[in-house]
């Protein structure tokens, strides 16, 4: 069998979908602010891979997820750093980690609270957020995969929106438990301060918001990188040049999104399903494993612990890895 660049793309499209739903389902079952925001990340790389995929495939005419790709992952750094700088904060002013355990912060933190929501937009897609953008690309390369290539791609497209959907309703639990409803005795005193990282969380959320401008990073930096590959210019011309972004099928596409993701959300909380747990053979920070841990120190659970942060770091690693084989692979093709 002839490996071809096609084979790989359909391949790799194949691995980025699985990888978003992956994410989206362990980190919907999250109590703890950071674990649910890494597990995300790894979701969002699936996104990203998902791009790859679909430049490899299409070839010449893979332009627009190329674009998607690299447009995501700007994006991804933007408002993941911004949601890890408020869960950090966060932390520092309650000393807790739980989500379901709070409530109520936007009385006491009313900056995070607004920054906070600026990024969970940002990484929901709503219109006018720099998500939006990026995903929107990525929507119609994924649709390209199956007017240009395979119908098959047609049921990614169906994964791609419930994928949307469940990081809607991850972040609406997430925003819900943490800022709104009803504020925890326990933290009415809690006093928001403000200095540096301040100013840095405002500079994140300001970069978001300009996702009111989406063809600027397209026309200054995402087209010209497209014209140094061997994608199709007529293509990229006419597909990516002056690309409408706010149109009413994207838009309203927007609507089914949220729509689901609030339906997702109060099926979860309704019937309890974002606290199903492995069985606590499975767990290692259960107390089943707490008498190990008693005789044989931390040494396990450090070890543990690694290899989480590991998981957790390696999304970075994995797209820049997968990018950089792809891009081998079109300059080797031309």
């Amino acid at each position: 069998m002839i490996i071809t660049l096609e084979n790989v793309g359909m391949i790799v499209i194949w691995l980025g979908i699985i990888t978003m739903i992956v994410g989206v389902i362990v980190a919907l079952e999250q109590e703890k602010i950071v674990r649910m925001l890494a597990y995300h990340s790894v979701s969002q790389m699936g996104y990203v891979i998902m791009g790859i995929g679909v430049a490899a495939y299409l070839g010449f005419e893979g332009a627009m997820g190329f674009a998607g790709a690299l447009y995501h992952m700007i994006n991804h750094g933007l408002f993941k750093a911004l949601l890890f700088m408020v869960a950090a904060a966060v932390f520092f002013k309650t000393k807790e980690k739980n989500m379901y355990r709070l409530g109520g912060l936007y009385k006491q933190m009313p900056f995070t609270a607004a920054v906070g929501l600026i990024a969970v937009l940002g990484i929901t897609g709503m219109p006018f957020f720099n998500g939006f953008a990026s995903k929107s690309i990525l929507h119609h390369a994924i649709i390209e995969s199956y007017e240009y290539g395979h119908p098959v791609f047609r049921y990614a497209e169906y994964m791609f929106t419930l994928v949307s959907a469940g990081t809607a309703a991850s972040f609406i639990k997430l925003y819900s438990k943490v800022f709104l409803g009803y504020s925890n005795d326990k933290y009415r005193h809690v006093k928001e301060t403000y200095g540096f990282g301040t100013l840095a969380m405002a500079i994140l959320a300001f970069f978001i918001i300009i996702g009111i401008f989406p063809n600027v990073l397209m026309d200054l930096f995402i087209i010209p990188a497209a014209h140094q590959l061997s994608y199709d210019n007529y293509f990229i011309n006419n597909y990516l040049g002056d690309m409408t972004f706010f149109n009413v099928v994207d838009l309203s596409g927007m609507i089914t999104v949220y729509g689901l993701g609030l339906l997702i959300y109060w099926v979860g909380m309704k019937y309890n399903l974002f606290h199903l747990h492995l069985p606590k053979q499975f767990d290692p920070e259960s107390d089943f494993y707490t008498p190990i841990y008693e005789k044989s120190g931390q040494s396990i659970k450090r070890a543990l612990d690694m290899i989480e942060q590991f998981i957790s770091n390696s999304d970075v690693f994995i797209y820049g890895t997968m990018l950089l084989v792809i891009i081998t692979l079109l300059l080797n093709y031309v």
